[in-house]
């Protein structure tokens, strides 16, 4: 699990927040990629069924195959 603390506001203003959950930007990360790579293959399977490989980037893997190549 990856819990991001900050956020920004309109105004650029940062200001903590803490959430739980499933990081949909997990696989984007450098740092979210080496917990998926850690992670045994049903909790990352898991992640990819709750959170999606959904692209930030051109550069951001949306691929499962792309992924599992990556995290090796």
């Amino acid at each position: 699990m990856i819990a991001d603390v900050r956020t920004v506001t309109a105004r650029g203003e940062e200001r903590p927040v803490l959430g739980v959950g499933i990081d949909p930007r997990t696989h984007a990360y450098a740092h979210g990629k080496i917990a998926l790579a850690a992670a045994n293959p049903t909790a990352r399977r898991r992640y990819l069924e709750q959170a999606g490989l959904r692209r930030f980037t051109p550069r951001t893997i949306a691929s499962p195959i792309r992924l599992d190549a990556e995290l090796r």
